[in-house]
């Protein structure tokens, strides 16, 4: 599966939507949700930086209740706010299997809960290796990449992944020129 595909799924009442179903085994639940978009998950990390802010030792889960409410498509029994942390931890997992330099490219291969995505980039030069986000570094580097279902946005946390792929590589690079002095 493509990131982004989602599945068709046809509801008891026969209404066909497309999303992923997602299941916790206790109690039993299943839902059909999409992915939260960028907007969405920093909108959830702003809402626990404000509850850390009033609070430090903040253990309110409900941003993820939230989040975990406005990506489901379904009406089906509700969940709580630690069940849906759970969910929303899984969809939007995101790691590095693998860096390689492919033809003076890095092709770097992302592992998602749906399968993996390559992201082919560039080498920095040391001036743009001064941009300070993390994104615009990546759109900067960005050639191509496989494994996204077409019109699907690069998620933040995929760039992110990337750009810090790119970063150790650079920063692996030793300037030194070993010379033959006999030469």
């Amino acid at each position: 599966m493509l990131y982004g595909e989602l599945n068709t799924i046809i509801l008891e009442n026969g209404e066909t939507l497309h999303g992923l179903k997602v299941q916790i085994p206790h109690p039993k639940k299943s839902a059909l949700i999409r992915r939260p978009t960028d907007k969405e998950l920093d909108a959830t990390r702003d809402k626990f930086r404000k509850l850390v802010k009033k609070n430090p030792t903040n253990t309110d889960k409900t941003p993820y209740l939230d989040l975990f409410n406005t990506i489901r498509l379904d009406d089906g029994a509700e969940w709580d706010e630690y069940e849906a942390e759970h969910i929303i931890g899984w969809v939007i997992q995101a790691q590095v299997e693998s860096a390689e330099t492919v033809n003076e490219e890095l092709v770097v291969t992302i592992k998602t809960p749906t399968g993996s995505v390559k992201h082919f980039l560039r080498f920095p030069t040391f001036k743009e290796m001064q941009i300070k986000t993390g994104s615009a570094l990546f759109d900067v580097l960005f050639l191509r990449s496989e494994g996204y279902a077409p019109d699907t946005t690069i998620p933040n946390i995929h760039r992110e992944l990337s750009v810090q792929e790119v970063m150790k590589e650079h920063l692996l690079f030793d300037p030194y020129v070993a010379t033959d002095p006999n030469a």
